[in-house]
């Protein structure tokens, strides 16, 4: 099963109402792809809805700007990573039961 440890060194909040996430190492070169900037936009914006106001993506950390409530954001964008991390757990688990039954 995958863990959020596998791709994200922390999620926390800032004193400037910003969300920081870190990313492993490993995944800072998608970052810089344009890609991948607007689909990580794409998904904040529909995760956080109208308390997103802004992002910002260095070298392995996005920095999100909201309204307000970081703290209650953080807990949404948790959600949609476990959210996202279940089912692709259970796509390799049904993955494996095919090549098994083949």
């Amino acid at each position: 099963m995958y863990n959020k440890d596998m791709f994200i060194k922390y999620i926390k909040a800032d004193n400037e109402n910003r969300i920081l996430i870190s990313v492993q190492d490993h995944f800072s070169g998608k970052l810089k792809e344009d890609s991948g900037k607007t689909e990580i936009k794409k998904i904040l914006t529909e995760v956080l809805g109208d308390d997103f106001k802004k992002l910002e993506i260095g070298k392995n950390v996005l920095r999100v700007t909201v309204n307000e409530n970081p703290e209650e954001c953080i807990t949404k964008i948790n959600a949609y990573i476990d959210q996202m991390l279940q089912m692709a757990g259970q796509f390799m688990d049904q993955m494996g039961k095919q090549k098994s039954e083949e």
